[in-house]
């Protein structure tokens, strides 16, 4: 179970640097904000996640962002949720 936890959180690293370069290319696009927001999320870093969410819905205000940060998310990524 340990490597697949491990698996998750490459991939989601993975994504992170992904959805980043693609902001870079195109800021403009409320959904790689969105995305890169759950990812973040989902690593526990809900502060970073937040203001993703935000600006995904500045870019597009028809865009929900999620209600609720689980809190305890990240764990097993080594990092704290905020």
């Amino acid at each position: 179970m340990v490597a697949q936890y491990r698996a998750i959180c490459a991939l989601l690293r993975s994504a992170l640097g992904d959805l980043s370069r693609a902001i870079e290319l195109d800021p403009g696009d409320a959904g790689y904000y969105a995305g890169r927001g759950q990812a973040y999320q989902a690593t526990g870093r809900n502060d970073q996640a937040l203001a993703d969410f935000a600006r995904a819905t500045e870019l597009d205000p028809s865009y929900q962002p999620p209600t609720v940060l689980i809190p305890n998310r990240g764990r097993y990524c080594g990092r704290p949720a905020s």
